[in-house]
């Protein structure tokens, strides 16, 4: 039976449980992040967690360690990939499915959790994945609680987070409306 793997970039904060709720799910969790300490709490939370200590800034460092981290396991590859990148994300995801698909047949999953100010549909046509990738995005927003607004938990994100995943759809957590309440 085939190992589902996950590939996980940010996922100590507040992607932390749904990290955790992915390697519950049975899958092989590679966890990456800036934060040695964090990733090596992460780690300590399951068996199924393998972290690398990486910044996606440095592009080709960064896809360098994935890919020799990922050639060290039983079964190279991932199905299944949840992003949150901080900047210009598309030649970072760009870079990951090529990396991905270089494994001919390879269909996998893209979980891309976008800031309350993105344009989802704008960033839909700018990151074109392949047919072999089935695109989601979760979009981040913010709570109105009587008068006041406060900005998502990392629980409400990582429940959203979980929700896109669980239900293979896009998601808004929280609201986005109306905006000058933020």
């Amino acid at each position: 039976m085939k190992t589902k793997r996950a590939l996980v970039i940010g996922g100590t904060g507040m992607l932390r449980a749904a990290t955790l709720w992915l390697a519950a799910q049975g899958y092989e969790v590679m966890a990456t992040g800036r934060n040695a300490s964090r990733l090596d709490n992460l780690r300590a939370q399951s068996k199924s967690i393998t972290t690398l200590p990486c910044d996606y800034g440095q592009l080709e460092e960064f896809i360098s360690s994935i890919r020799q981290s990922s050639s060290e396991q039983s079964q190279p590859g991932f199905d299944l990939v949840l992003a949150w990148i901080h900047g210009d994300d598309e030649p970072i995801l760009k870079r990951i499915a090529e990396l991905i698909e270089e494994k001919p047949d390879t269909q996998w999953k893209l979980f891309h959790v976008l800031g309350s100010s993105g344009n989802v549909d704008a960033i839909r046509k700018k990151i074109q994945m392949s047919p072999r990738c089935n695109y989601f995005q979760i979009q981040l927003g913010f709570k109105l609680e009587g008068n006041f607004s406060r900005w998502l938990s990392n629980e409400e994100i990582s429940a959203g987070t979980i929700a896109s995943m669980r239900e293979e759809k896009n998601v808004l957590v929280g609201q986005l409306e109306p905006w000058e309440d933020r």
